[in-house]
């Protein structure tokens, strides 16, 4: 009997390069999963140190709740609110007072910080006056006496000088060539506030913590006129996106 044997198939250079390559991408798959699944550990670790811990941080999170549309300009005024134990049954006063605009379409942010121990000339709605520090408006008549304030500041800019006079590179020159606008958007970002009788996105007010659409669900437009600004209101079309409230917990 006799008897035969297939020959033995001899491993050609491209089954030798396929394998090699094979190898590589199974690492490579390795490396990308690895990498991937460290990125996710980290991105988790810090949304859970970022999350609101304490019940007073909750509940401010649900009031705030709209956060302004991408792509679109947005102004506030930030006034601070600053009460110490040892100051008792005593008015707060507002240590920080500024005013922000981000702009995403020219990707800035601009501020302008009123310093607390500006002395301003302040004034109250009912008539009273101070001078003193800007801080101090705040605890003596509240938010309009801020609002009052930064009107305030309009007269005194007229009085405005500059200690540097030199022809170039004068850069008080140029911070007071804007800083007229800056006073009057302070003055129509403080009005709008006030008029608003609502709570949104992050504008608060505690007489009035939630949401009114039926009342407030449109825009603040202001208007300069010879008198001063002039608030007037632009309804929202929400035909194609109704709005719903957002939820934290």
């Amino acid at each position: 009997m006799t008897r035969y044997q297939w020959p033995e198939r001899r491993k050609g250079p491209l089954r030798t390069v396929g394998l090699i390559l094979f190898i590589l991408l199974a690492l490579l798959t390795a490396v990308v999963a690895g990498v991937a699944g460290g990125a996710y550990i980290y991105t988790d670790e810090g949304a859970h140190a970022l999350a609101p811990r304490t019940e007073a941080t909750k509940k401010a999170l649900k009031i705030l709740k709209d956060v302004p549309e991408a792509g679109q300009a947005a102004n506030a005024l930030i006034i601070g609110y600053d009460h110490r134990p040892e100051d008792g049954n005593a008015p707060s006063r507002s240590d920080t007072v500024m005013l922000l605009r981000a702009d995403p379409s020219t990707n800035t942010i601009s501020m302008l910080s009123f310093p607390r121990d500006l002395i301003v000339n302040g004034r109250c709605p009912d008539g009273r006056t101070y001078t003193g520090r800007i801080n101090e408006a705040y605890s003596y008549c509240g938010p309009a006496g801020t609002l009052e304030t930064v009107r305030s500041m309009k007269e005194r800019y007229r009085g405005v000088r500059l200690d540097d006079t030199t022809g170039w590179a004068n850069y008080p020159l140029a911070f007071v060539n804007q800083l007229w606008n800056m006073i009057v958007l302070a003055e129509i970002v403080t009005m709008g506030a006030l008029a608003r009788d609502e709570s949104r996105g992050a504008h608060y007010k505690p007489e009035f913590p939630k949401r009114d659409d039926a009342a407030w669900l449109k825009s603040t437009i202001a208007r300069q006129t010879d008198k001063g600004p002039v608030l007037e209101y632009e309804p929202i079309d929400v035909s194609l996106i109704p709005p719903v409230e957002r939820h934290y917990d």
